[in-house]
């Protein structure tokens, strides 16, 4: 997870001044870094050669990469939306309101960009319970 300087804590704390669901709730999903997962062999499995070296595909390893969309943390889906933060601020129209919005807070309807809401609509909705009816 990635610590924010020079607080020291998650990044996603950043947006927590906002109610709902980004203050109640660590995301569900961090996307912040790359990891790297071992291989299934390893220098000490598959043991070292008559001179003293390990082969050459000991210790290798698998790097993820970031989300191509810039995605860092996802919360949990509430009916048809989901909450993301992205890495950048984007400006998009909101498909509820219709006002241009910039932020790192966007939801998304049935996993389709096209169809983003800004994060006051999104509380709305959710205030209201209207999350399978949007």
């Amino acid at each position: 997870m990635q610590i924010a300087s020079p607080t020291y804590q998650p990044e996603y704390l950043h947006v927590s001044h906002h109610g709902g669901d980004v203050q109640r709730a660590a995301p569900a999903e961090d996307y912040t870094f790359g990891f790297t997962t071992p291989a299934p062999w390893t220098a000490a499995a598959l043991g070292t050669a008559a001179d003293g070296t390990a082969p050459a595909t000991a210790g290798e390893t698998r790097y993820h990469r970031r989300r191509v969309d810039g995605v860092q943390y996802s919360w949990q889906p509430r009916g048809r939306l989901h909450l993301h933060k992205v890495e950048k601020r984007e400006t998009y129209v909101c498909y509820r309101c219709g006002y241009p919005v910039r932020s790192t807070l966007v939801a998304v309807c049935d996993d389709n960009w096209d169809f983003r809401m800004c994060y006051s609509c999104y509380s709305a909705v959710r205030r209201l319970g209207l999350e399978n009816n949007t």
